[in-house]
């Protein structure tokens, strides 16, 4: 009996240390206590004021509100003194102010000290607060390294919404910044503690005096990311990224856009102005430029040449009826499946550092009705596919001084000509039509068209062309098109140098003008080309025209005469050529002409390269 009782006790020993796991009857009872007691927050409006301030903030700390606060002249809704990290919960309340206030939120401290950050936000996102009608900012932070605002509006204030100095790291997430005097939201950030990243979600900044959404990059690498942004009626810019100049320049500034609307702005409704020697990538997704005063989208460089390193890459956007440009860019242009259209001056133009450097490419991109005319490089190489450029004032496509590369794309109805280039052309299954001047014209560069349609241009009745090359090197186009133009099917001249002219298997017909006018061509060849039906000759070959060969073409029809030779030392074998009034074949003396032989005399001739006359 002894020896069994430590056993009993050790049993209930172990059954006293689990406890009762049966909840008490009957409901949950009150502790008595509020939230703010049971929570490690405090509120706001227990906080005593100071001179400048209705809240005077000294701790660190989470902190929310359960009233309004109200400033009246001179005084901060809320000013913080303390270094370390802060969070406001706004929880539906306001931060008022009046037109001698200071700013609603106000965190400006030292440049030395310890890393610090800024949380305001209302509650969970399911109710909504205001800081409005400051004298100075709504919310402004100074050497606070990581700021974070998100879920309230911030309105009519005569500074901006939301500022920023030397952060880090900001996020302003469904934010909206409205009738403010100055930027709906401005940061400046400057600290060079390591990359830098400014993210706007899911706001809105409208009629506000300055920029929507105004950002400036001023010390290594830096990063912007917009998202789900409305930037619209304010005063200047929608979106402005500047580097300002005292910042030296040399930065790495990446800013991807993505279901961003920017309309209606008085500047452009994206400006992005870095210095020079800054590298930059900037990517645009999804997004429209609609309305505004300048240019849609704005990149250039605070320089003399574009920047180092840079891209611009838009997919699925719109550029729609700006004061300026759709897209004006320094530095190379990507733009797919996106519209720039009704805008004043180009739908998008753009430049490179040199002749050879790619400027912009257009993949099935719609380039139509803009003022100033459809896409422009001032400088480089543009690259168009798959697209259409139509109804343009001015000329459709357009190089300056470069290279032009057209693929699977058309020019219709522009203005001017259908492309314009000062430089190299390469045409591979395009069309031309329509246009008010030529379908193509070229100069200075060497040309290849292979499967081109320049027809119907000229409607303007200047006398338009299909195709002119003006002391381009050499020239060559295969199975090549040019029908019912105003002027010439095609025509080349040159006073810088010969042209190396190759033509096989092109057609030129009922043309008001000649089917091919070359003059300044040696060592020309024409194979097995067709003219026929022109108001002018059908092959007409200048006096410097020299050195060639015109084999197997054919023409019929052309109310000035067939084939007219001026030049010496060309060869014309196995053609055929309409009987006609002005000349079947009118062939100067010194060129070799194969014998020319009529419907009756075939049957006897037996030299194969011999010239019919039918």
């Amino acid at each position: 009996m002894l020896r069994s009782a430590p056993v009993v006790v050790l049993g209930l020993a172990a059954i006293a240390y689990a406890g009762d796991l049966n909840p008490p009857p009957g409901p949950v009872s009150s502790t008595m206590k509020p939230l703010d007691a049971i929570e490690p927050r405090r509120c706001l409006n227990d906080l005593p004021p100071d001179e400048g301030a209705v809240v005077l903030m000294t701790e660190p700390g989470q902190y929310f509100l359960r009233a309004d606060i109200v400033a009246g002249p001179g005084e901060h809704g809320v000013r913080i003194i303390a270094s370390g990290d802060v969070s406001i919960d706004l929880n539906g309340f306001s931060i008022r102010g009046e037109a001698t206030s200071q700013n609603g939120i106000d965190m400006s401290l030292a440049q030395q000290g310890p890393r610090s950050s800024l949380h305001v936000r209302c509650g969970d996102g399911s109710c909504r607060s205001s800081i409005t009608g400051f004298g100075g900012d709504g919310v402004f932070t100074s050497h606070v390294l990581d700021v974070r605002c998100e879920s309230f509006d911030t309105t009519d204030h005569a500074g901006a919404g939301l500022h920023h100095l030397h952060a880090e790291n900001i996020v302003h997430r469904d934010i909206a910044a409205r009738r403010c005097g100055g930027d709906g939201t401005r940061s400046a950030c400057g600290l060079p503690t390591g990359k830098r990243q400014h993210k706007t979600l899911s706001c809105v900044s409208t009629g506000n005096g300055g920029d929507g959404v105004s950002i400036e990059p001023t010390t290594g690498a830096f990063e912007v990311i917009l998202d789900d942004v409305s930037c619209s009626e304010n005063g200047a810019h929608g979106v402005h990224l500047v580097e300002p100049a005292v910042a030296g320049g040399g930065e790495t500034v990446v800013c991807k856009v993505s279901r961003v609307e920017l309309a209606l702005n008085g500047g452009s409704g994206g400006m992005i102005e870095l210095q020079q020697d800054s590298s930059l990538a900037i990517s645009m997704h999804n997004s429209s430029c609609v309305g505004n005063t300048s240019d849609g989208l704005t990149v250039r460089s605070l320089g003399a040449g574009p920047h180092f390193g840079a891209a611009v890459a838009i997919s699925s956007s719109r550029f729609m009826s700006n004061g300026g440009n759709g897209v004006s860019s320094d530095n190379p242009l990507h733009i797919q499946s996106s519209t720039c259209g009704d805008n004043a001056l180009y739908g998008a133009t753009s430049t490179a550092g040199d002749a050879t450097t790619l400027a912009m490419n257009l993949d099935r991109c719609e380039v139509r009705a803009n003022g100033g005319g459809g896409g422009r490089t001032v400088r480089g190489r543009f690259a168009c596919v798959s697209s259409q450029i139509s109804d343009n004032l001015g000329n459709g496509l357009e190089v300056n001084d470069g290279c032009l590369l057209v693929t699977d794309s058309s020019s219709t109805a522009n203005t001017g000509d259908g492309a314009s280039v000062t430089g190299t052309l390469n045409v591979d299954s395009s069309t031309f039509r329509r246009n008010g001047a030529n379908g193509v014209s070229c100069s200075v560069g060497s040309c290849v068209a292979d499967n081109m349609v320049c027809e119907l241009n000229g409607s303007l009745g200047a006398g338009g062309s299909g195709a002119v090359f003006d002391g381009c090197p050499a020239v060559t186009l295969r199975r090549c098109v040019f029908n019912e133009n105003d002027g010439d099917g095609a025509r080349c001249s040159s006073s810088l140098g010969p042209i190396r002219w190759m033509a096989p298997e092109s057609l030129a017909s009922r043309n008001n003008g000649d089917g091919f006018d070359l003059d300044d061509c040696v060592g020309a060849s024409l194979d097995r080309c067709v003219s026929s039906g022109n108001g002018g000759t059908g092959f007409l070959l200048g006096a410097a025209f020299t050195g060639g060969r015109v084999e197997r073409c054919q023409s019929t029809g052309n109310t000035a005469g067939e084939f007219s030779v001026s030049g010496v030392g060309n060869l014309i074998v196995r053609c055929r050529a309409s009987i006609n009034a002005a000349g079947a074949y009118d062939i100067l003396q010194g060129n070799v002409l194969a014998p020319v032989v009529d419907p009756t005399g075939l049957s006897a001739n037996r030299n194969p390269d011999a010239n019919l006359e039918y």
